[in-house]
Parts: structure tokens; sequence; C-alpha cells
């Protein structure tokens, strides 16, 4: 609920932007969705895509500790 933060975007986990459920809706770092998309790593099913997510993460962690 409420505004979506700066560089910040809501995609939908299953890929299906008319199912609006809560539970289908995540708020990541336009770095994330960045990494997401180059490595084609959003799917139909959610929790792949969920599980996506978290993977990215970690890599965005290790590129900031390499710099």
């Amino acid at each position: 609920y409420g505004k979506v933060p700066p560089k910040h975007n809501l995609i939908f986990l299953d890929g299906d932007k008319t199912n609006n459920d809560l539970s289908n809706i995540a708020l990541i770092k336009r770095s994330e969705l960045a990494r997401l998309n180059h490595q084609n790593m959003i799917y139909s099913n959610a929790e792949l895509t969920r599980t996506s997510i978290n993977i990215v993460k970690i890599q965005n962690k290790i590129a900031e500790r390499k710099e």
C-alpha cells in the first residue's frame, strides 16, 4: 500500500498483470529487475520468480563487495 519508493518497481510474480492478488506482487529494486530481465528469470510460476529474486539479491551483494 502507498507509493512505490524511488528506484523500485512492482512486479507480478507469475507474469500475469491481471492477477492482482497481493501474494502475486513484489516490490524490488530496479537493479534487481534489470538482472531478472537480463537473465530471463521471471517465470509463470510465482515461486520460481520469488526464488530468482533471492538469487539476484545475492548476486547484487556479491557485486557490491567486489567494488
